[in-house]
């Protein structure tokens, strides 16, 4: 059984690649656009799902799919993603018979040079992650160096190409510190 959120998810993805949802068996007709805003869904999309959950899904159907999205929220169907386009598409919980996938009347889809529909995106926790990853980088290159700096003070009459390592990993290190 497909989920509440699992059907929304289905159709800000659809949305995005111009399909609409026709309510009440098809006398209003919506694409909310934009689909995302940031990172989160639209106001937009927003009041078109609630519009859609008023009536329990009942007699609304996306374009290009027979099935209505009252049947896509009863145990019968599940959503899966598409093998041709790997977009999330409806498919039958019970013996699965083939099935079209609303992409296959979009004849430019897929198209690897467009991007691809996507969820909202938290700006905040990738960068975290990006600079996390940079500080335990950082703090290698400072490891590493300690090391050189160390291999140096063992050679009292200094050797050459260690203090030509160290002046390299000196650099690798202000280069990262600068474009952190």
């Amino acid at each position: 059984m497909a989920s509440p959120n699992e059907v929304k998810i289905y159709l800000a993805y659809w949305f995005q690649l111009g399909k609409s949802v026709h309510i009440n068996n098809g006398r209003i007709t919506q694409r909310p656009g934009p689909v995302l805003e940031g990172n989160q869904f639209s106001r937009a999309f927003q009041d078109c799902w609630q519009a859609i959950m008023a009536v329990g899904g009942r007699d609304c159907y996306l374009d290009g799919s027979q099935e209505t999205i009252e049947q896509l929220l009863s145990p019968e169907w599940e959503i899966t993603d598409c093998a041709r386009c790997n977009i999330p598409t409806a498919m039958p919980t019970v013996m699965p018979v083939a099935q079209l996938c609303p992409c296959g009347d979009i004849d430019t889809w897929p198209n690897d040079e467009l991007p691809a529909p996507h969820m909202p995106i938290n700006n905040n926790k990738h960068f975290g992650k990006l600079k996390m990853r940079l500080d335990e980088d950082n703090l290698k290159i400072r490891l590493d160096e300690d090391k050189l700096k160390m291999r140096l003070d063992e050679h009292p009459r200094g050797d050459h190409q260690l203090k030509h390592e160290v002046h390299d990993q000196k650099t690798i290190v202000n280069n990262r510190v600068r474009e952190s």
